[in-house]
């Protein structure tokens, strides 16, 4: 199966930036080219889910969802929606060291190149890049641009990480806007008046400072004083860092007249302006790709956009280009626009093709077929005959056990995970006889034991080896210290044990005393306590010395 992620449209359906326009409609294309594809999400409870249709904007939060994932060695897992927070690939590390694949798609890495934009999510924004550079085994962009900055940022920050031309691609996105087959007239009057007339001059864009709306603000100002009648229309969210900016336009004179500010909108209400805007206006500082840049193209509109590379790429000739430094650059070309009309190269006509999300869609599978092929040869020899199984189960079995602290836990009601936890001793203690080995198996080793192991343990633990014995040496034995799962002692130990500088010191102290008063009828667990008695004496003595040491030379 190819998982497509859909985690923030499942959390948050009503969000329509760029970013979820793109995760929609490619998960949508994808599904009806190929049988195999399927939207998913990491759920509140800290388990990866089918989903049963992808996010609509009117769906309410956490809709759709379906069954569990059991994940298998051909699967692959693709994130491509803007889950910042979740740890989505981090987790999913796990899994594609056995076999599966897991890919991201980079709309931009601005969070490394350009961090002064980032507002208060600005963390979560970097901290995804970087996971992504380091756990992603194939890299889907958005343009050719953002792929040449992923390979030249992330050669910085992993340079044993090789990240080329096999793995890494980019596909043209679709600029036909999906979900909307059919140009209604919306049905909110203050956005059919905003566009009234042929004089409207647009923005489709997430406020925030990258998007340099104050720039439009300052270039409008002067030129409603030559044309009064021209309209300025903001389409998009409020973002970051932009107060300044919201307040001017809410207190603008010219608010709901000329000047307009629509949030929420649903895509088929955004095509509609833009088939009744005069122009795009698009000024940004950066950017990774520039999606509306092409919507506007497809909606045979005119685009004003920054002269930086990016567009370049994307759009070449049949934009016009200004300075995103100065509003004299846009004053002039909105002046000629309104006394000589728009220039017969700036009119999309019918020689301008571009990819619709279908052909998006068809591309990304042509190539991700590539660039999976390459990512599994670079897998390491020593994993590739392990089972998947192991991890699968575990994750899943760590499920039942979430109201305990076994797995992932939420911060918030909003989902955000904090980080993986230690597996607490207490669930395998109330366990007895093959069960307790078949747990302690699946738990530390990622598998179920073989026949003869059982046998071998279950014969031991009769004989009188502790529980505890048992799981210590399960956890460090030569399998075990390799997966290195963590293991979560009672707080004294744990105290003990970093006071003392070792890790062991825990389980050969709970390992004593679990003998000591449970098994002391039997010689050999008497014996086997005194010799972890003395190594636990040896080591409080010096512990005693270093603290006593510590105490006369304060005194001194």
């Amino acid at each position: 199966m190819i998982y497509f992620d859909c985690s923030q449209i499942y959390r948050c359906p009503s969000v329509n930036s760029g970013i979820q326009r793109v995760t929609r409609s490619l998960t949508r294309e994808a599904m009806t080219l190929r049988d195999d594809v399927c939207p998913a999400v990491l759920d509140k409870d800290g388990l990866f889910h089918k989903l049963e249709a992808v996010p609509s904007l009117g769906d309410a939060p956490y809709s759709h969802l379906g069954e569990c994932i059991f994940f298998s060695r051909e699967d692959i897992y693709f994130v491509l929606d803007s889950a910042w927070e979740y740890k989505i690939l981090e987790r999913l590390s796990f899994f594609k060291n056995y076999g599966m694949v897991a890919g991201a798609f980079f709309h931009d890495v601005i969070p490394l190149t350009h961090a002064e934009f980032l507002g208060g999510d600005a963390g979560f924004f970097a901290s995804w890049v970087l996971e992504a550079a380091k756990f992603s085994d194939f890299f889907l962009c958005n343009s050719e641009s953002t792929k040449s900055a992923l390979m030249r940022e992330a050669s910085k920050i992993y340079p044993d990480r090789i990240i080329d031309g096999e793995i890494a691609f980019s596909i043209r996105l679709g600029a036909d806007i999906a979900e909307n087959s059919v140009l209604s007239r919306p049905n909110r009057d203050d956005v059919v008046a905003a566009f009234d007339r042929d004089n409207t001059y647009l923005i489709v864009a997430t406020l925030e400072p990258r998007k340099n709306h104050a720039l439009l603000l300052d270039a409008f100002d002067i030129l409603w004083k030559k044309h009064p009648s021209l309209k300025l229309c903001f389409v998009g969210k409020e973002g970051w860092k932009i107060e300044d900016v919201v307040r001017r336009i809410r207190t603008h004179p010219k608010f709901n007249e000329n000047l307009f500010w629509f949030e929420g909108l649903s895509d088929a209400d955004v095509q509609w302006a833009y088939k009744h805007s005069k122009c795009l206006l698009y000024p940004s500082f950066e950017e990774g790709f520039g999606l509306p840049i092409v919507e506007a193209l497809y909606a045979d509109i005119p685009v004003l956009a920054s002269d930086i590379p990016v567009f370049h790429e994307v759009a070449g000739d049949r934009i016009g280009y200004i300075d995103p430094f100065d509003a004299s650059s846009l004053v002039n070309w909105i002046d000629k626009f309104e006394l000589e009309g728009i220039p017969g190269n700036l009119i999309p006509d019918k020689s301008f093709k571009w990819a619709t999300w279908r052909d998006s869609a068809e591309e990304m599978f042509q190539k991700m077929s590539l660039a999976v092929e390459a990512a599994k040869k670079r897998v390491p020899e020593m994993l590739k005959g392990v089972s998947l199984e192991r991890r699968v189960r575990l994750e899943n079995y760590r499920g039942e056990f979430l109201k305990e602290n076994l797995a992932l836990k939420m911060s918030s009601p909003s989902g955000k995970i904090t980080g993986k936890e230690p597996l607490p001793l207490k669930p395998l203690m109330r366990l007895f006889g093959k069960q307790l080995i078949r747990e302690t198996f699946l738990q530390f080793l990622h598998r179920s034991p073989s026949p003869d192991e059982e046998s071998f343990w279950y014969d031991q633990l009769l004989s009188g080896l502790p529980e505890i014995s048992f799981i210590t040496d399960i956890r460090f034995s030569k399998e075990g210290k390799q997966i290195a799962e963590p293991v979560k002692h009672p707080y004294i130990l744990r105290r003990v044990g970093r006071l003392l500088g070792t890790h062991r010191l825990p389980s050969k102290i709970a390992r004593f005393f679990w003998a000591l008063f449970t098994f002391t009828r039997t010689k050999n667990q008497a014996r086997a306590a005194m010799m972890e008695t003395q190594d636990v004496n040896k080591r409080m003595e010096e512990c005693v010395d270093k603290i006593q040491r510590n105490i006369d030379r304060l005194d001194a």
